[in-house]
């Protein structure tokens, strides 16, 4: 990522779980409460279609439990990522969301194409 300054609330809550696995229920009540305390955005949830991916991975886990490394795996596959290409002697800046890639020829228009795809992340 570009900034520090930018990350997924998400994917924090994620690894700051007080569980190491739980069934989807755990996971989507200790989400809520992420929620409800104002750790991780509604919006974040619903952009990424979070929770249908991680119900989709309950059904398909062993025992229908979910470790954290496996939730947390969910959350980086949903995530919008910035990164350079070098291509000769010319980069481009690649803006990755859930919906493709996006290239830009300048800095300038890939930081704010990334901003204005985390309008909904801390």
């Amino acid at each position: 990522m570009m900034d520090e300054a930018y990350y997924s609330a998400l994917e924090r809550a994620i690894a700051e779980a007080p569980m190491q696995a739980a069934k989807l229920s755990g996971w989507q009540d200790y989400l809520r409460r992420t929620v409800n305390q104002g750790k991780v955005k509604e919006e974040e949830l619903k952009w990424t279609d979070f929770l249908s991916r991680l119900e989709a991975a309950a059904t398909q886990a062993e025992n229908g439990k979910l470790d954290r490394d496996t939730v947390r795996e969910l959350a980086e596959a949903s995530a919008v990522r910035l990164y350079i290409k070098v291509n000769g002697s010319t980069p481009e800046w690649v803006v990755q969301t859930l919906s493709g890639e996006e290239i830009y020829y300048t800095e300038a228009e890939a930081e704010e194409a990334y901003e204005l795809s985390m309008i909904w992340i801390d």
